[in-house]
């Protein structure tokens, strides 16, 4: 009948012994075969993370500075409408928007050159 090929062979399931006389690899993210776990299993590497997500928090960067500022100034242009005390609000709560995002990027240049070993 028509549709897919039929794979023939022995299915196995993760838990299911390898067949007598198979080369195939076996599947090593189940660890050691008594479920031992190793003595570092969990445990973060003196050096820091890896460099991947080091990366990734320095890029975090650019949407943490940007939402800052802009946050900042939109919630001054709001309370500037709802008070009328145009434009001084929305000034003030930019400049703290502003410094947010200063201290954003002091705080994750301060924790990189922390874990860099040079």
């Amino acid at each position: 009948p028509g549709g897919r090929p039929r794979r023939t062979g022995q299915r196995l399931s993760r838990t299911s012994p390898r067949p007598a006389g198979s080369s195939a690899p076996t599947d090593d993210r189940r660890g050691p075969a008594d479920g031992a776990v190793p003595p570092d299993a969990g445990s973060t590497p003196a050096d820091g993370p890896p460099p991947r997500a080091r990366m990734l928090s320095l890029l975090s960067l650019g949407f943490s500075v940007p939402l800052a500022i802009v946050g900042g100034g939109a919630i001054g242009y709001f309370l500037d409408r709802a008070l009328g005390s145009t434009p001084w609000l929305a000034l003030l709560f930019l400049g703290f928007g502003i410094a947010a995002g200063i201290r954003n990027v002091v705080r994750a240049a301060d924790a990189f050159s922390a874990r860099d070993p040079e």
